[in-house]
């Protein structure tokens, strides 16, 4: 999957867009989708998105989101497209790093299993776990 993500990535920085907008972009176009009621989060994510430059490329980059978001009509990558397009500049602004899926996923398979158990998450995070 990484792979796919360098290559969106490689795409989205032809048409001049990076990072956190491409990650932005990407989720205001499965609000739109999933028509989600428009929490202030919510809200402000749209809003985010309709204020980033195209710079003359809206059809191109319209396109390329029609592409990712038809590939996964749910939205099940967005918490690994948050990690890839967020990681380098989270980590380097505010220390914090994402757990790998492989490991929270071990961490997970290790947990007993207990009838009306409540689970604490200690990450907080993008939803790895």
């Amino acid at each position: 999957m990484k792979d796919k993500f360098k290559e969106i990535e490689r795409k989205f920085r032809e048409l001049g867009i990076e990072g956190d907008g491409v990650f932005t972009l990407i989720t205001a176009k499965y609000i739109q989708l999933l028509k989600l009621e428009p929490s202030d989060r919510l809200s402000l994510t749209i809003k985010k998105a309709k204020s980033i430059n195209l710079n003359g490329s809206k059809s191109k980059i319209e396109s390329l989101i029609e592409d990712i978001v038809n590939s996964d009509l749910v939205g099940t990558t967005l918490p690994a497209l948050y990690q890839f397009f967020h990681s380098k500049r989270f980590r380097d602004n505010t220390g914090k790093f994402f757990t790998p899926r492989n490991v929270a996923k071990s961490m997970v398979d290790m947990l007993p299993l207990k009838e009306n158990a409540i689970i604490f998450d200690p990450t907080c995070g993008a939803g790895t776990f």
